[in-house]
């Protein structure tokens, strides 16, 4: 708008129109910034809250998580247990989710090495596989946290003869890639064998064993092609 010259005016009346003018001018300008102003400080103030209070509920997590997992068994696991339903999908309930899946994961195994027959319903198995897979839900995991989890939700899949979903998991393993890829392939190679698709499994063995034949990985996919090559194996087709 342009500056108003009093000695320019040849009456009062037009520097107090002018005036007037630039009145409402300056007047209807800041009606149409105050609402965005007051928006902006709004949602600083609204931030600044969110914040305090995420950041209060994280620590109420975590010590509700470490005040969980110092509880004596059995009593422990129902006390994650609460902790994961309880605060929501976050760092804390992720190792609540883990921390479960490990033990119906270590309770499985001990049954399977027995030879026993898994008791409960759902087995510890599925629950061990329940557990992880929740913990999946975690949005915010490290690509190798992710990897490792997939790796111990194929294992516990495994056990309890899925091996489909096994499978499927120790995929979505080797697709992240990083150090962890080989054993993944390790795992999935196995876990054809179970479902008695040795071509597949051999594969798979022969492709890691070039790739890493230094490693233990590389290793034991060599000692596994020389089992699957062998006269005993191509006679009765079992491990």
């Amino acid at each position: 708008m342009d500056k108003v010259d009093r000695k320019k005016m040849k009456t009062p009346d037009a520097f107090v129109k002018r005036g007037r003018a630039a009145m409402e001018y300056l007047a209807e300008q800041r009606m149409r910034v105050l609402p965005l102003v007051v928006g902006v400080f709004v949602v600083m103030i609204g931030a600044y809250l969110y914040d305090g209070w995420s950041g209060r509920k994280m620590e109420k997590a975590w010590e509700a998580y470490y005040t969980a997992n110092k509880t004596a068994e059995p009593q422990r696991w129902d006390n994650l247990k609460k902790v994961y339903s309880e605060w929501g999908h976050n760092r804390a309930t992720y190792f609540a989710a883990v921390s479960l899946g490990d033990h119906y994961f270590n309770e499985a195994t001990k049954t399977a090495l027995k030879g026993e027959t898994p008791k409960g319903n759902p087995t510890p198995a599925t629950q061990a596989a329940e557990w992880y897979g929740k913990a999946l839900n975690y949005g915010d995991l490290l690509p190798a946290e992710k990897q490792l989890v997939q790796i111990n939700l194929g294992e516990a899949l495994e056990i309890d003869a899925k091996y489909a979903e096994a499978q499927g998991a120790y995929q979505k393993a080797i697709d992240l890639g990083g150090d962890i890829k080989p054993y993944a392939e390790l795992q999935l190679a196995r876990v054809l064998q179970l479902k008695n698709d040795s071509k597949k499994a051999m594969e798979i063995y022969e492709k890691l064993a070039a790739e890493s034949s230094e490693s233990e990985y590389g290793k034991m996919a060599k000692n596994q092609l020389r089992l699957l090559k062998s006269p005993l194996y191509q006679n009765t087709g079992k491990m």
